[in-house]
């Protein structure tokens, strides 16, 4: 009713009054009528909220088959960087999620902390072509349980090496043109969607930016998996 009241206020103004009465006309009913302002404000924040949702729905879909490998089981991507803190959180809440949902999570790596946090990307990327997914996620989650002392090309060779893995062929793999070519492919993707922070994790209709735990987690797995 009071927004009604408002709005006549405004109606009855005649374009030949005084301006200075108008906007006290405009004032005074603000005043009398608070709750417009908050209603209107309100509108605008959601009205903005879905704009934003609808553009990462359209930058999604335009690099979808890059996201999610044309793989029906992937439901979620997470950018990640081996040098980040809050990366080393997500790699730990993962490993207390039940593999049925783990299994719907691609990793991509997104080295954004220097030259180690790259070297370490091309040894990740090498163990993945040269061993294979399991072999991967093996080694993903023993360079975060490290907590730090892999740091650069060599101690990252080691470690690969120590859970069995054929360091020679991971290391020609580390420095081959494909590699550095799926690094860079990485990095364009993530221009595309406006990543510029890790951890980010990438659903198929939005993204989700920073640490995820593990309810969190749980959740938007479960939301995606109902609606793909």
């Amino acid at each position: 009713m009071r927004a009604l009241v408002f709005a006549s206020v405004l109606l009855a103004a005649s374009p030949l009054a005084a301006e200075d009465d108008f906007d006290q006309r405009v004032i005074e009913a603000i005043l009398n009528n608070p709750e417009v302002v908050l209603l209107a404000i309100q509108r605008l924040e959601a009205e903005r909220e879905l704009a934003a949702t609808e553009v990462e729905r359209r930058q999604i879909a335009e690099v979808a088959d890059q996201l999610f490998a044309d793989d029906p089981e992937i439901r979620l991507v997470e950018f990640f960087d081996y040098r980040c803190g809050y990366c080393a959180q997500s790699a730990s809440h993962m490993q207390t999620l039940p593999h049925e949902l783990t299994k719907g999570v691609r990793l991509i790596e997104f080295p954004i902390l220097g030259q180690e946090s790259n070297d370490i990307a091309k040894v990740s990327i090498a163990v993945r072509n040269v061993e294979g997914e399991t072999a991967y996620h093996r080694f993903h989650y023993a360079v975060f349980d490290a907590a730090g002392r892999v740091g650069d090309t060599a101690s990252a060779i080691r470690l690969a090496e120590s859970l069995g893995y054929d360091a020679g062929a991971i290391t020609l793999e580390a420095q081959s043109n494909d590699v550095a070519a799926e690094i860079l492919r990485n990095q364009r993707l993530a221009a595309t969607l406006g990543i510029r922070g890790t951890p980010t994790f990438v659903g198929r209709d939005q993204i989700y930016d920073g640490l995820l735990n593990p309810e969190e987690l749980v959740e938007i797995l479960d939301t995606e998996k109902d609606e793909s």
